[in-house]
């Protein structure tokens, strides 16, 4: 794979100095990771596209990238073709820049592959950069919560159905057409009176835009997200989008990943520990610390284990709110210390504080 990554400093934006935003030691590939001790999810995987980035396949396989144009990729996960035969949801988050990455398509290729497109977007041009890709398909959700929706249609209200949607309490869900650009997703069963948990939100289809979590809440007997979709510029534009809230566990629903989550609304407070947060490990915490306009270190205090900075895992990235923003992970480390520097960005490629939710995964 050949990638021509834009400049760092995109208008608006100056990166630290030296040693605030390193992205980990270069390898020769992929590193696969080795599979968890106990699942809960059917069939899952994700993968780091930047160089030596890890990637993960819950059934022994390796994942791959191909960029077959400027700014257009081709994933392969072997083996998991359950995922795009039987269902599943997908998850995308640029890295390091402030594209817009929509997910395309998804099929099943030879040999039980599962096959997911996308492509990436700068400023309305079809440009490249690294992304993190996440996909599962939900089995027996052992501890907490896992709901997933395809919208497809991006024109009307509609109860959802169809193999790409999970509800844990098996109940119906259903999507409302507010307006320009304005959904309200529901899935009617158990929840919790607050608003727990954690979302991503990613674009599907054709063509420049961002979707973002402009809230999420439960009730006593439904969880609520609603969604806002931006175009090219960040006006209102109706788009059909890929939806994942997970409480109490990872957004693959899988056991065995040192994951972490945390819902970062405060963009202007200098240090704070945001709530709702999850964390996978016992006594760990998440805290984010503001260095400068749109630029956010998340520190996932406690979840480190492995000796030295390493490049891996994956960190999903969604902006809340309903004012446009874009935000992503400029870099992240895994190690005893692991954290993510997340920077967010205006329409026009500019430096903003951005409230924002950040999921990460790590095997």
């Amino acid at each position: 794979m050949k990638l021509r990554m834009a400049a760092a400093g995109v208008a608006g934006l100056t990166l630290l100095a030296a040693g605030t935003a390193t992205a980990g030691p270069a390898m020769a590939g992929p590193v696969r990771a080795a599979a968890p001790a106990a699942t809960v999810a059917a069939e899952s995987g994700y993968i780091d596209t930047e160089p030596g980035g890890k990637v993960y396949d819950s059934q022994g396989g390796t994942p791959s990238v191909t960029e077959v144009s400027g700014g257009q990729y081709v994933v392969e996960f072997p083996n998991l073709s359950d995922l795009t035969d039987n269902g599943g949801n997908f998850e995308v988050t640029p890295v390091q820049t402030a594209h817009n990455c929509t997910i395309t398509t998804f099929d099943t290729g030879t040999g039980g592959t599962a096959i997911v497109y996308v492509d990436c977007y700068l400023l309305g041009t079809l440009t490249d950069t690294y992304f993190d890709l996440t996909a599962t398909r939900a089995g027996t959700i052992k501890h907490g919560l896992l709901d997933y929706a395809w919208v497809s249609d991006k024109n009307k209200s509609y109860k959802l159905s169809g193999k790409d949607l999970f509800n844990s309490a098996h109940q119906a869900s259903t999507v409302k057409h507010l307006g320009k650009g304005r959904y309200e997703v529901t899935f009617d069963g158990k929840a919790k009176i607050t608003n727990t948990g954690t979302v991503k939100v990613s674009p599907y289809g054709f063509g420049d835009g961002n979707c973002q979590a402009a809230s999420w809440h439960g009730g006593s007997t439904v969880t609520t997200v609603h969604v806002d979709c931006f175009g090219y510029g960040g006006h209102p534009q109706n788009r059909a989008f890929l939806l994942v809230y997970a409480r109490n566990n990872n957004i693959l629903g899988r056991s065995g990943l040192t994951a972490a989550s945390a819902k970062a609304s405060k963009p202007k407070t200098k240090s704070y520990l945001p709530s709702p947060q999850y964390d996978s490990r016992s006594g760990a915490r998440v805290r984010v610390v503001r260095l400068a306009t749109g630029q956010y270190r998340v520190h996932f205090n406690g979840s480190g284990g492995l000796t030295g900075n390493v490049i891996g895992g994956d960190v999903q990235v969604t902006t809340t709110g309903s004012t446009y923003a874009r935000c992503t992970p400029y870099s992240y480390t895994q190690g005893t210390k692991p954290s993510a520097l997340i920077t967010c960005y205006d329409a026009l490629g500019g430096a903003v504080n951005a409230p924002f939710s950040v999921q990460w995964l790590f095997s």
